[in-house]
Parts: C-alpha cells; structure tokens; sequence
C-alpha cells in the first residue's frame, strides 16, 4: 500500500445518487485498486455503512449561521486505512449514540457476534430507524473500536464524527 493518499473526501448533502457516484470514486481510486481483495471489502463495506448512515439520519442546517454538510473520507497513512464520517444530529439523540457506541467498543468479538445474531432476529420496534447493526458491523470488520466526537453546532445540534481505522 501507499505510504498516504487519499482514496475519497467529500463534503455534501448525501443522496442515493450521490452515494452511487462515491462509491464509484471510490472503486476507481488508484490506492483502492491496489489493496488485497479482503481489505478492499472491508473497506467499501464500512463506507456503504457510514454513507447509509448519514443518507438516513442526515438534518441540512440551512437557517442559522453556515451550512454544516455531512462529510466522509478515505485516506490510508503508512500501512492503516482510516474512514472518517460526520454529520449533523440533534442533540437529543447523543446520549443513545454514546451509549451504542460504547457498548459495542468494549464487547470482545463473540460477544459482538452474539449481539449481531440478537439484532437480526429480533423484530423492529415502530419508529426505529434500522435494527442497530451498523456499528456492530463496523466494529467487526474493522476489528477495531470506533472512535467518536461531538461538536456543538447551533442550539440543539451537534456535529457527530466517527473514525474508522483497519
């Protein structure tokens, strides 16, 4: 692998098209097409999650101050591959994010197969947004914690980024 580059950096609302057309880029980038085969799913399977992700939980800011886009990049630095996502969220979804997140970085990887078999057999409740597999997926293909942070924006939003290393 490279050294560093940068395989895909956008900053943008996010849409099926959109989404479509990064994933594209992503394939098409030199430092993707050299990576082993494994790695190389690993690493489009994370961004179809966190693109996922931010296309279903996405809030456009447009009425005070600037516009805050969501935001994902690729880049590799020496022999890691890092994924970086963001978006905006209201801040009163942070307590239920902090507390998956924190769930899944301190289960051991049985234990997160386990909790991934519970969640796929287990049925939605109404005004859920998914069935909560994403974080464990991104935890077990990465083989890594996820990192996080959360930037105040404007009264009652936050800036969410998670960070990906493999």
């Amino acid at each position: 692998m490279p050294e560093s580059g940068i395989l895909l950096d956008y900053h943008g609302p996010v849409d099926l098209k959109v989404i479509e057309l990064l994933l594209k880029k992503l394939k098409s980038a030199k430092e993707f097409k050299v990576m082993n085969i494994i790695t190389g799913k690993r690493v489009y399977g994370l961004v179809v999650e966190c693109l996922e992700n931010i296309y279903k939980n996405q809030i456009i800011l447009t009425s005070t101050g600037p516009k805050i886009n969501p935001r994902i990049s690729v880049r590799t630095e020496n022999d890691k591959i890092y994924i970086v996502a963001g978006n905006p969220v209201s801040e009163s979804v942070k307590e239920n994010l902090v507390r998956r997140l924190e769930q899944v970085n301190n289960l051991d990887e049985a234990a997160l197969k386990t909790l991934n078999e519970h969640k796929i057999n287990r049925d939605s409740l109404p005004g859920e947004n998914g069935a909560g597999l994403g974080f464990i997926y991104m935890v077990l293909k990465s083989e890594n914690k996820i990192g996080y942070t959360f930037e105040p924006l404007i009264k009652g939003y936050l800036y969410f980024e998670i960070k990906i290393s493999l």
